[in-house]
């Protein structure tokens, strides 16, 4: 595993070792702490998308990742609006739900099934299926994990490049996470 993808790793692990806990979030991360890994975050973490363009389809392979983040963003958001009704972690994102983070797994699979049918058709039913749930997850850990660094710096966007929508990595952070995730996931599946 690169660096970066343990560094995704730990952090998914971290919030999911919470989720719906009671833990303070300054125990979670020190602004100091925030301060040390941020300039290392975005570099690390995208330059994997530099990784899969350089391989053997590569294009498709980046636009895979593009479409199970943008599918697991879209039906998370959907979802949790139509039904949600428990919490994730309202410590760090209040408006995130269980049942929106189900529905962002559901689009994970979703997407990785849209790949399937128009850019690769090599993947099997058992790659876009785990593909979607694992790469699904993490693209939501991203996300909270820039929430994570948002709260503590007491900010709620993370710029305003766009209104509306905060900043560059209110837009990047589910496909950080998730860049990582995937070049695991597709060596390990042997794709």
């Amino acid at each position: 595993m690169t660096g970066a993808g343990g560094l995704a790793l730990l952090a998914g692990l971290l919030l999911l070792g919470h989720v719906g806990g009671s833990l303070e979030l300054s125990s979670l991360l020190s602004q100091g702490e925030a301060v040390r890994s941020y300039p290392l975050y975005v570099p690390l973490l995208l330059s994997h998308a530099g990784l899969l363009r350089q391989l053997e389809h590569g294009r498709e392979w980046v636009a895979l990742v593009l479409l199970i983040v943008m599918a697991s963003d879209s039906l998370a958001y959907f979802t949790g609006m139509a039904f949600g009704r428990h919490r994730l972690y309202e410590a760090i994102s209040p408006k995130k739900s269980i049942e929106g983070a189900f529905g962002g797994l559901a689009g994970g699979v979703l997407g990785t099934l849209a790949a399937k049918l128009w850019l690769l058709p090599q993947l099997q039913t058992a790659d876009v299926i785990l593909l979607g749930l694992g790469v699904g997850a993490f693209s939501q850990v991203g996300d909270l994990v820039e929430s994570m660094f948002k709260r503590s710096f007491g900010v709620k966007d993370s710029g305003v490049l766009f209104p509306g929508h905060g900043g560059l990595l209110d837009r990047l952070d589910s496909l950080l996470a998730a860049l990582p995730v995937f070049v695991v996931g597709k060596a390990w599946l042997g794709l």
